[in-house]
């Protein structure tokens, strides 16, 4: 697994609602990545203060499903960034830019 189908299923993984094989996979590629394993950690706080958010039925604008659209949307985002390719260095961006091939990512944070 590599960390573009990691994170497209993060929010399944932490519910429980994989399969097993899918499940295992997830759980492999989180030990040996540590930016997967950050945002696992990011979005299991999340989920925990909407949820204990909600417990208290403070959500009389339905600001969790709001939430969890934007999450949806920055997600979505995030997989079409990932999918490009990188950018061509030329002469004149020099070094700044990355080389052809390397790895890319946008982390947006909600």
């Amino acid at each position: 697994m590599n960390c573009p189908e990691c994170l497209e299923v993060l929010a399944a993984f932490l519910d429980l609602e994989l399969a097993e094989d899918e499940f295992l996979a997830v759980q492999r590629h989180l030990v040996g990545c540590a930016a997967c394993a950050a945002e696992r950690a990011s979005l299991r706080r999340a989920q925990i203060a909407l949820r204990s958010w909600g417990e208290a039925g403070e959500d009389p604008d339905g600001l969790l499903d709001l939430v969890a659209e934007l999450r949806l949307r920055v997600r979505r985002l995030e997989q079409d960034f990932l999918r490009r390719p990188p950018p061509e260095a030329t002469p004149a961006s020099g070094p700044l830019l990355p080389a052809a091939g390397a790895e890319h990512r946008l982390r947006l944070i909600v």
